[in-house]
């Protein structure tokens, strides 16, 4: 309900755009084919986007995979 999470494709490179619009924390999982990928832009300072991981109020993040 707090995260909007879409995956855009085009040949092989894919794009991830996860944001929460919440006052409170969310807890998602990173799929499995965005492990390793390269983080475009964010709004915090996050540098670890594995496995699960919880998204502190009004974060977002774009990540980036060939």
């Amino acid at each position: 309900e707090q995260i909007l999470a879409y995956i855009r494709r085009q040949a092989q490179e894919k794009l991830l755009t996860v944001c929460n619009f919440s006052e409170k924390n969310a807890e998602m999982e990173i799929p499995e084919e965005f492990k390793g990928a390269e983080c475009l832009i964010t709004n915090l300072d996050r540098t670890v986007f594995e496995c699960k991981i919880v998204l502190k109020p009004y974060e977002a993040f774009v990540l980036y995979k060939k």
